[in-house]
């Protein structure tokens, strides 16, 4: 799950080189949420809202099982937002915005330059949104599970409370982006609110979940008119 950022830890001496860390950790990832997606997918059938009264079985989930078997579900879940919210720190201006070279254009003056006119920047953008897609969906799948191994519904407070706790303290603790103008990097943060909530609660039965977080993150407005949800 910490892929994308591990696998771009060490100086990047080139946007190709960058390409290539996102390119493997995206297909990981996707190979993870495939499985996670398939085991499942009997807690998502119909569209139902309730998860409380439905049962999974961890002896027909074996990616699952393996993992549980070492940790929480609620540890798990808050270890795949972390590495959400980090990915978007990280790589997220290649999708939303170039914050992260405008706020000291004289020191990376050649890495600027490098990000406006490089060819391949088109290329990084899409492993990054493959690496955020399939990053959500997983966030999406432990989600799902972490109700239904609490019996709560997923609008239960408990539920937003661990995503909204666990999404706060990454991003206070932030450590993958440089941090300079303090009104940008809010109008920065507020996308990447948007973006994570979109993109890993994205599903019908998550409506009420995700109008929930809308006002958790203060970001309800821009989610309903971007998603499309009544309010």
């Amino acid at each position: 799950l910490m892929s994308p950022i591990s696998q771009t830890r060490k100086k990047i001496t080139s946007i190709k080189s960058l390409s290539a860390g996102l390119q493997m950790s995206s297909r990981g990832l996707e190979y993870l949420a495939t499985l996670f997606g398939q085991e499942l997918h009997h807690l998502t059938e119909n569209s139902i809202e309730t998860i409380a009264s439905k049962q999974w079985d961890q002896h027909k989930s074996t990616t699952i099982r393996s993992l549980l078997h070492q940790e929480r579900v609620s540890e798990l879940l808050k270890y795949a937002i972390q590495c959400s919210v980090k990915c978007w720190l990280r790589h997220g201006h290649w999708i939303i915005g170039n914050h992260r070279f405008r706020a000291d254009r004289k020191k990376n003056k050649k890495e600027h330059k490098d990000y406006l006119k490089s060819y391949d920047h088109s290329t990084v953008s899409f492993q990054t949104n493959r690496c955020t897609q399939f990053l959500g969906k997983i966030v999406n799948c432990l989600t799902l599970l972490y109700c239904a191994d609490e019996c709560i519904e997923l609008q239960d407070q408990n539920c937003c409370d661990i995503i909204w706790t666990t999404f706060s303290n990454t991003l206070s603790l932030n450590d993958e982006m440089k941090v300079v103008d303090v009104k940008s990097c809010e109008d920065y943060y507020k996308r990447i609110k948007i973006r994570f909530i979109l993109g890993c609660f994205d599903t019908d039965c998550m409506s009420l979940l995700r109008k929930k977080l809308g006002k958790a993150f203060d970001v309800s407005t821009d989610l309903d008119l971007i998603s499309g949800d009544p309010s």
